[in-house]
């Protein structure tokens, strides 16, 4: 796909972070998920679709499995006192952590809510490319995309969404940057 130039039809989806459904006035990491249809061969004998999904926010917050499994051990002890029981059974390391990830979630929630088509998104962590090689990547939307400001409301962004699929004469395009990670250079 990303050697051989060319318009290929894709379905694209926004969300927000929250799994709960709530008002999108509410500040929250957005989500652009997209799926890119292929000829056959061009990616593999029998891959027709290739499948992606960014975030609004830069980074993941949780760094490796160890962190991830002691988040969901908390978030699924089964109620409010068994995940205060789960917590004082921790290591002071792991409440460090999740302390950490606590402060960088609520970090990227807070920014001014924006319409959708007009957000940059990013892969919150590298996949494998080829053979040997990690990317990361970053959807870019064009400085030119037709948004409107937000009516206030609790479907603000559904609205401006719609607003723009209805009304505007030009859809809202995006650059696909990929970035090839240096092994070396990476840290922690």
């Amino acid at each position: 796909l990303f050697a051989q130039p060319g318009t290929y039809p894709a379905t694209v989806r926004f969300a927000n972070a929250s799994g709960r459904v709530r008002s999108d006035a509410i500040r929250d990491v957005r989500a652009l998920s997209f799926a890119v249809e292929v000829p056959p061969g061009l990616v593999g004998p029998r891959t027709t679709r290739l499948d992606f999904s960014a975030n609004s926010a830069r980074i993941f917050p949780i760094n490796d499995a160890h962190a991830f499994a002691t988040l969901m051990r908390v978030l699924s002890a089964g109620g409010a006192w068994a995940g205060l029981r789960t917590l004082a059974s921790l290591p002071l390391r792991d409440l460090l952590e999740l302390g950490r990830i606590g402060v960088l979630g609520a970090l990227q929630t807070q920014r001014p809510v924006r319409a959708y088509q007009g957000l940059r998104y990013w892969s919150t962590v590298p996949f494998r490319h080829g053979g040997d090689e990690a990317v990361k990547y970053s959807v870019i939307p064009s400085p030119d995309n037709p948004v409107q400001p937000l009516v206030p409301g609790p479907d603000c962004l559904r609205d401006e969404l719609a607003r723009h699929l209805r009304s505007d004469g030009r859809m809202s395009t995006w650059d696909f940057g990929l970035q090839l990670l240096d092994a070396d250079a990476m840290t922690r």
